[in-house]
């Protein structure tokens, strides 16, 4: 193929994309196709209210040089692209991650254009799910989860970042108020890395918990499914296209990580997290 017909079709991509019409049909996909289906039957039951938490950490990440066209548009580094384009998402589907209101058919629409991003979905993109057994003074499992998922794709850093901002996004469920048992979906997006380049992930999962005193909510005994999904920045691929992202407009990876209802939130100190 020449790489003017590759450039022509990356457009017409781009295009379809940017337009939030792009169905999820490539065949390794497949599992992505699964989860969003677990989604949709989780939707029933769980929506009162949503807790979301960002983290971006660049400390181990190995990539190469950002390209001048960016770099004069003042993207100082890889992250700050992928922060821009994970914004441009969510404007364009109307997820919210400062509101603390259920948005099901926005998140819905998020996790779609996600998974079908050609900034990293044509390098490597995977989905990785656990199910696990929590308690209101036992959250174990659900961290050792988070960090088997995390652990070929950042270093101890960032894992450490990731659990902290969990913390935060169960604060922020805690003390948000609500109904006295509410159904909560917890989202943390993470961009991060090492030697292997970028990763862009989006973890979630659906919990309930029930009010133990005025606005006060503990978790209660269940099973849930922490599901993560990872792109892999590529950054041939952005530099090619340098231009329709600097139209998304810029934002920055400290920008990104304060976009969130729990950004200033102190993590919460349940004895469930430390046994």
């Amino acid at each position: 193929m020449s790489d003017d017909l590759e450039l022509i079709l990356e457009k017409k991509q781009l295009e379809l994309w940017e337009s939030n019409d792009y169905p999820l049909f490539p065949p390794k996909l497949s599992s992505y196709e699964k989860e969003l289906a677990y989604y949709q039957q989780k939707i029933a039951s769980h929506g009162d209210q949503q807790s979301v938490a960002h983290v971006g950490d660049l400390s181990e990440v190995v990539v190469p040089p950002v390209g001048s066209r960016l770099l004069e548009a003042e993207f100082c580094n890889w992250g700050d692209v992928a922060s821009t384009i994970y914004n441009f998402i969510l404007r364009t589907t109307g997820f919210d991650p400062s509101s603390v209101d259920a948005q099901t058919n926005e998140f819905r629409d998020f996790l779609n254009m996600f998974a079908t991003a050609p900034h990293w979905n044509g390098l490597d993109f995977g989905i990785q799910h656990r199910d696990v057994n929590i308690y209101c003074q036992n959250y174990t499992e659900a961290v050792n989860a988070v960090s088997d998922m995390l652990g070929d794709f950042m270093g101890e850093t960032a894992r450490k970042r990731v659990i902290e901002s969990i913390k935060k996004a169960a604060e922020l469920a805690a003390k948000s108020g609500g109904p006295e048992n509410k159904n909560v979906l917890f989202k943390n997006g993470v961009i991060s890395g090492n030697q292997n380049g970028l990763y862009v992930f989006i973890m979630y999962s659906f919990v309930t918990m029930i009010q133990v005193q005025p606005g006060k909510h503990n978790v209660l005994p269940q099973e849930l499914r922490v599901v993560a999904a990872h792109g892999l920045l590529n950054t041939d691929f952005c530099n090619r296209n340098a231009e329709a992202i600097i139209k998304f407009g810029k934002m920055t990876l400290d920008e990104w990580e304060n976009l969130t209802a729990a950004a200033n939130k102190q993590p919460n100190t349940s004895p469930g997290w430390f046994v």
